[in-house]
């Protein structure tokens, strides 16, 4: 869970994983015996599977979530392209001067191919 950790996108919530693993045991328990007075380990355990499953659907939530990078630059080009280019064609050059600065380098250039195909009218790529 430390700054590098698989955990580190829902540290927070990762924080409080045992508590919660404890609770839901706590819950198991009293669910198979409304008598009990002290949680097992068999219980426990069980706690602590379903809490483990919790954080990986969490992570699968916030992976799920996140936009690429690289989609994210591609669409701030579209949006440059529909908004700001006037010409007909649009090459390297024209973007590294005059474009969004995410797209300006040429390593960004590699995002013109996820326009080349895509049939975008009025700008095609040089």
């Amino acid at each position: 869970m430390g700054a590098d950790g698989d955990l580190r996108p829902i540290c927070a919530f990762a924080a409080k994983s045992a508590e919660q693993a404890a609770r839901i045991a706590g819950v198991l328990t009293l669910y198979a015996d409304p008598d009990a007075t002290e949680i097992d380990a068999t219980m426990m355990g069980r706690g602590t599977e379903l809490a483990q499953y919790y954080l990986g659907e969490a992570l699968r939530l916030i992976d799920a979530a996140t936009v690429d990078k690289e989609l994210r630059d591609a669409d701030a080009l579209w949006q440059w392209l529909k908004d700001f280019w006037r010409g007909w064609a649009v090459g390297p050059t024209d973007i590294a001067q005059n474009g969004p600065r995410c797209a300006r380098t040429q390593v960004q250039i590699r995002l013109m191919p996820y326009f080349a195909h895509s049939g975008v009218s009025g700008h095609p790529f040089r």
